[in-house]
């Protein structure tokens, strides 16, 4: 049996050659800095979402949307209810929050918003300054609803100041009130779903408070 050799098609000329070599070039180049991109990205958005005051404000709009509730029940109809009757609507009502509005949902919508607000440099800078034992002093204020600098000595006041200095912009410290609007609109969608979800739930809780009533 005669050995068959399989030739790659020849490209015909030089010029053609350097066609398919340079477009090889592009898609890989293309495809490295896509790759780059999204990786930048991922980090960010990684570093964002450990910023203290990250943590601070989406525990501080989740802790809302309980008191809101609370508030609401001391006007609703409801209030007279069994107490059976009001904690099911209140579970039923915290799951609608979870789903709709959880602390975990809102830290990553905030992180999103600052991730893109900030660049790599400044969030890394974040990230090495809340690893020293002063941005963890600092990171305790923020959490505990605190000044930056409460508790802190002269020297380390200074220090923290220096480091808002020589960065110029906020991100140490809390988020601008330019920033908060942003994220806050980014969050109505899921403020409105949650109060569709729970004018649903109350209409059903006052027609089961109804029967409850009328057995009595």
């Amino acid at each position: 049996m005669k050995n068959v050799i399989i030739q790659a098609p020849k490209i015909k000329n030089l010029t053609s050659m350097k066609y398919v070599l340079s477009l090889f070039v592009i898609f890989f180049l293309f495809t490295t800095n896509s790759t780059a991109e999204a990786s930048e990205e991922d980090r960010k958005l990684e570093l964002a979402l450990e910023m203290a005051t990250v943590k601070k404000y989406a525990k501080f709009i989740h802790d809302r949307a309980d008191i809101a509730f609370e508030k609401h029940l001391e006007k609703s109809k409801l209030r007279n209810a069994s107490n059976k009757l009001i904690l099911d609507f209140k579970s039923d009502y915290t799951n609608a929050v979870e789903k709709h509005l959880s602390e975990e949902s809102i830290k990553y919508s905030i992180a999103f918003h600052i991730s893109h607000h900030l660049t790599l440099d400044q969030l890394e800078n974040d990230a090495k300054f809340y690893a020293t034992p002063l941005g963890k002093k600092v990171e305790k204020n923020i959490l505990n609803k605190k000044l930056a600098t409460h508790g802190l000595s002269k020297e380390e006041t200074k220090e923290l100041f220096k480091l808002y200095k020589q960065y110029g912009v906020l991100e140490l410290l809390s988020i601008t009130p330019e920033l908060m609007k942003t994220i806050q609109k980014s969050l109505l969608q899921k403020v409105d779903k949650l109060t569709t979800e729970h004018k649903a739930l109350e209409a059903e809780y006052l027609i089961r408070y109804s029967n409850e009533k009328s057995h009595r």
